[in-house]
């Protein structure tokens, strides 16, 4: 007689073990552990370039004011300048007349209160600090 054999062929599921999970989660964490301090630190200079940028916009009106009226000014007004708004809401600028006119600073400050730069007319220089700024 004739047999038919039919081999039966088990398919098994291939999953991950526990281990294997274990170990991507661990790898991950690493890099995302790499990758945060870099992407603050990439923030915190695109926020300083975008208030050099201001600084350089005020620094123009200002000297277009002076050459008009022959001293400067603390209002953003009489600068014929619309001060544009950051794009992500994290600097404070705060223009300052110094003397009677004879001169101008102003200070821009991130509101985490980690870094702040100040340019004084008189100086001709951005100053950066990278501290909590104490008024």
């Amino acid at each position: 007689m004739f047999a038919i054999s039919v081999k039966v062929s088990t398919m098994r599921k291939r999953s991950f073990t526990l281990i294997e999970l274990l170990i991507v989660l661990v790898i991950v964490g690493v890099l995302v552990t790499v990758a945060i301090p870099q992407y603050e630190k990439m923030r915190e200079r695109s926020i300083i370039s975008q208030a050099y940028k201001m600084i350089g916009v005020v620094k123009r009106a200002e000297d277009a004011y002076y050459m008009e009226t022959g001293k400067y000014t603390h209002s953003w007004g009489d600068l014929g300048i619309k001060w544009p708004e950051p794009s992500d809401k994290n600097l404070i600028y705060n223009l300052v007349m110094v003397g009677m006119g004879e001169g101008w600073y102003i200070h821009v400050a991130d509101k985490a209160n980690k870094f702040w730069l100040e340019y004084w007319s008189e100086d001709g220089e951005i100053v950066e600090h990278h501290e909590p700024y104490v008024p």
